[in-house]
């Protein structure tokens, strides 16, 4: 293995953290929804996430220090799309299942099509913009579940709590890198104004959600007191 520049070291430990952290929250979604028959994550933020691991394991490999957890990480979702399937009721309970099943199919290949598009547009061959914009989606998702949804199925104030330390630690990764490495030198990873709004509001809209599922969950438990 070739030397690896300090500031590319700073990136991959801050990358790690966040590695560390999205992978607590695929395993707690995991585990709630194992528990709660339901599937933790919008259909919407599933089709996006599958996609984009599929696009950046097999069709454009990430580098070394970011593959592993791509891997790690599609294979997580795909318990959870299996999840999604299996309790489809639960999130959806006026579609049958070929319906919903259709729908997934037919999101997952709008997803990969927009993915890849926003990749090209933006010349980013690591899928940076596309994964922050999916991110705030997810959270905007999360915080229209707890307007429609009575309860918490399949979530945990632990999840929205890990969520939007993982994305910050991601985040930050990139801030840093400006300072570190002005020129570029070590790798591309420029601080455009698009991505300091994906990560600012998607920072909102988790804190948001954790407020959100914080207040559901003291009511809940002062209904059943």
């Amino acid at each position: 293995m070739p030397e690896v520049p300090w500031q590319l070291q700073i990136f991959i430990a801050q990358m790690g953290t966040s590695g560390v952290l999205w992978t607590a929250v695929y395993v707690l979604i995991i585990v709630a929804g194992a528990k709660d028959k339901a599937c933790g994550m919008p259909l919407a933020a599933l089709c996006a996430n599958l996609a984009w691991e599929f696009i950046y394991v097999f069709i454009y490999p990430h580098p070394w220090y970011q593959l592993p957890a791509d891997v790690l990480w599609l294979t997580l979702d795909c318990i959870i799309a299996y999840q999604a399937v299996r309790y489809f009721n639960a999130n959806h309970p006026r579609l049958e299942l070929w319906q919903f099943l259709g729908m997934f199919a037919a999101g997952l290949v709008t997803a990969g099509c927009a993915i890849g598009f926003i990749g090209n547009a933006f010349d980013d061959p690591d899928g940076v913009y596309a994964a922050f914009a999916q991110n705030l989606m997810m959270s905007i998702l999360f915080v229209g579940w707890l307007a429609n949804r009575a309860g918490l199925p399949a979530q945990r104030l632990s999840i929205a709590i890990l969520k939007m330390l993982g994305t910050l630690a991601a985040s930050s990764a990139f801030v840093t890198f400006v300072f570190t490495d002005p020129e570029q030198q070590v790798r591309k990873a420029p601080l455009t104004p698009l991505l300091a709004f994906l990560f600012t509001a998607t920072l909102v809209f988790d804190c948001m959600y954790i407020a959100g599922v914080w207040r559901r969950k003291r009511r809940m438990t002062s209904a059943s007191a």
